[in-house]
């Protein structure tokens, strides 16, 4: 063999080692790329689980967030429901005590009314109006109600005064400490009264007339048996021809009260 030939032929060699290297690092390449490819394509798909996951995983958490804020609204409803049913009934409970009360103080007031007791009064006895009388009168004080009234007290005054003399409409004061007495129901009282000093010519001619009056007036007070105190005021008077024609003292309008 030639020297050419030998140099040819380790050429050649060395371009078939060169070759079969080539060949191997391009498949060495080409294995490379494609578990690349894979090693990518996984982690995409791990990337895309775990990203779907995620997203369940939030989605479960405000689906979880609603449903517990819907709960939360539901709880503060029935909350806000309870409280006002709760006032109403409070509500409610005090305008029935407040009915209750009034239907008590009504059955109070009106057993008080019917069965209390109550003063009338009236001109029992009258004697003659002459010159030299005393004017006497006699005036009754009945009990017509259905329990006793206590502390029972009574005064009257009587005078001849100018007519409608504004004195009469004075109180007449007891004494203090005086206790009275019980005037049962039906029964009477009776105050006897007559002008301290007969009466005069002159003044029998004043009551004839029209500005001069004979006036009687009075003054009752009691405690009921409500414990409650009661009082009567009451005036009589007799002048003018039309009542000295007629002869009897009538009740004056003007002096009345009663409570």
């Amino acid at each position: 063999m030639s020297a050419y030939e030998r140099e040819s032929l380790v050429i050649d060699r060395a371009a078939n080692r060169i070759a079969e290297a080539a060949n191997t690092i391009s498949s060495a390449q080409r294995d490379y790329a494609f578990w690349q490819l894979v090693l990518g394509a996984v982690a995409v798909a791990f990337t895309g689980i775990a990203a779907f996951f995620a997203y369940r995983a939030t989605h479960w958490a405000k689906e979880a967030a609603r449903q517990s804020k819907r709960s939360a609204d539901a709880d503060n409803a029935a909350l806000e429901e309870a409280q006002k049913a709760l006032l109403l009934s409070h509500e409610d409970a005090a305008v029935q005590a407040d009915r209750f009360d009034q239907q008590i103080s009504l059955a109070r007031t009106n057993a008080v009314r019917e069965l209390r007791a109550y003063l009338s009064n009236a001109v029992k006895d009258q004697f003659d109006i002459a010159v030299g009388s005393h004017a006497r009168v006699v005036i009754q004080i009945m009990n017509t109600g259905r329990t006793p009234a206590y502390h029972f007290l009574q005064m009257a005054a009587y005078n001849i005064v100018p007519a409608n003399h504004p004195g009469l409409d004075i109180p007449l004061n007891f004494p203090d400490g005086q206790e009275g007495s019980v005037l049962n129901p039906g029964d009477p009282s009776f105050i006897d009264i007559q002008l301290p000093m007969p009466l005069s010519e002159e003044e029998v001619a004043l009551i004839h007339g029209e500005d001069y009056f004979l006036y009687l007036w009075g003054r009752v007070v009691f405690v009921d048996a409500f414990d409650q105190p009661r009082e009567l005021r009451y005036r009589y008077r007799l002048g003018g021809k039309e009542m000295m024609r007629v002869g009897m003292m009538h009740l004056d309008r003007h002096g009345q009260y009663a409570n």
